[in-house]
């Protein structure tokens, strides 16, 4: 956590630093930033009241009082009484105000396309979509979705425990094996169980399953949730879905193992009904002292 807060802290001076000379050449004269964010608010969202400004840009209500006015005296926009909540005034650009916004979207275009020249399109486009899922996961917009997997997600499914179980909690080769053993088995007849993938901007972010053993009893396996996506409710849609199927089936009982240490799954697996009913020491997957656990739900 500390690290992952140094670096947010690094990548903000440095942005604040480049984003200085940006604002500096496209913003010396008039309007200013704030005055051009202003406008660029009203372009997409007229017309609008100055409470929706504040609340949508975060400006102090005298700040944004002075900036209204000036552009109100620079015929960039008008007020005119809501006819709903004569309270209010409700913003509009002028023509002029409309013109000198998409003035201004030009000259940004050009100046960045000038500034990412020497750019390849790989890396432009890398650049793009890592801003972009930075921007989704900020704003908590994008909603994430839960689909059936198939087999091509079962490579990605065999990298996420890889990931998690090697970056977030340390589990040795003999774990790895187990979880790849099991992966491999169940690809030789997908018919016995079904696979649920989580997916957030078009991005694989969690995976939850349910298959049939040799003794035709139900269990659930390889629930885990990408770290970097951590907090957006993943792990309990992921487990959500997988309950809504085994309602549609009419299954009766599952089973699962999981690990004390977990204790983020095991407080989402108690959510939806599970029970801890065996608990067993394991000592081939860690060099810390851990305990395998058995879960059962029934109808």
């Amino acid at each position: 956590m500390k690290d992952n807060i140094e670096t947010i802290r690094t990548f903000n001076r440095f942005y604040a630093n480049y984003f200085n000379h940006f604002e500096k050449e496209l913003y010396h004269d008039f309007p200013s930033m704030n005055e051009a964010r202003v406008m660029a608010y009203l372009y997409f969202n007229q017309p609008s009241t100055a409470k929706n400004i504040q609340e949508q840009l975060g400006f102090d209500k005298g700040q944004l009082s002075k900036m209204l006015t000036k552009l109100e005296k620079q015929n960039v926009l008008t007020r005119q009484l809501d006819p709903s909540d004569r309270r209010h005034y409700q913003l509009q650009l002028t023509k002029l105000g409309e013109n000198l916004h998409q003035e201004l979207a030009t000259k940004s275009h050009h100046y960045l396309s000038q500034h990412f020249s020497d750019f390849n399109t790989a890396s432009l486009t890398q650049i793009a979509n890592d801003l972009s899922e930075a921007e989704k996961l900020l704003a908590k917009e994008e909603k994430v979705t839960v689909r059936k997997g198939t087999l091509a997600d079962i490579g990605y499914i065999a990298d996420l425990h890889s990931r998690v179980y090697q970056n977030e909690i340390v589990y040795n080769h003999i774990f790895h094996s187990y979880v790849f053993d099991s992966l491999a088995t169940y690809t030789k007849d997908m018919s016995k169980g079904v696979v649920f993938i989580a997916q957030f901007a078009q991005k694989r972010v969690g995976t939850v399953s349910l298959v049939m053993d040799k003794d035709n009893n139900y269990q659930l396996r390889w629930f885990a949730v990408d770290p970097q996506f951590q907090g957006l409710g993943i792990g309990t849609k992921l487990l959500k879905e997988l309950m809504n199927y085994v309602k549609e089936k009419n299954i009766t009982e599952i089973y699962l193992w999981t690990v004390d240490e977990l204790k983020g799954a095991r407080k989402l697996y108690h959510s939806v009904g599970f029970k801890k009913i065996e608990s067993t020491p394991n000592s081939e997957w860690s060099n810390r002292k851990i305990n395998e656990e058995k879960w059962l739900w029934k109808k």
